[in-house]
């Protein structure tokens, strides 16, 4: 059986106190059998659900890496997405942004600041770069 005290946490912050409360998707497994929480790459926006089958996979552009979500969200910047469930970081030389499934090379002329961030064009004009003293 689940009791709501099993899912609040306080917080106290400058002497004042928050009550943070955990709050999970769960599907019911037939009656009386308890209930668990939607697989990792699936999600349950409301409760209610009589079995793993009312849970809702993720598109191919998002991802719930955890159980017992309750919505999906895009592929983070910087990592490929496959299955809904999974996240691999893109290696050096690649970029991926949000929502992207997946992480692709820095075009040739060009140079990537980040594995999180678009590629950028080289400035060639010298004026436009500070030289130290």
């Amino acid at each position: 059986m689940l009791h709501l005290s099993d899912y609040i946490e306080t917080i106290t912050v400058l002497s004042n106190t928050f009550y943070v409360v955990f709050v999970f998707a769960f599907s019911c497994l037939g009656s009386g059998s308890g209930t668990t929480p939607c697989p990792a790459g699936k999600y349950r926006s409301s409760t209610g659900g009589s079995s793993l089958s009312d849970c809702t996979s993720c598109s191919a552009s998002d991802v719930a890496t955890s159980t017992g979500s309750t919505s999906c969200v895009a592929c983070p910047a910087g990592y490929s997405c496959s299955g809904g469930s999974s996240t691999s970081a893109c290696s050096s030389g690649q970029y991926s942004l949000t929502g992207e499934t997946s992480c692709t090379s820095c075009p040739t002329g060009n140079y990537c600041p980040s594995t999180t961030s678009a590629p950028q064009v080289p400035d060639n004009n010298i004026s436009n770069y500070k030289f130290p003293n």
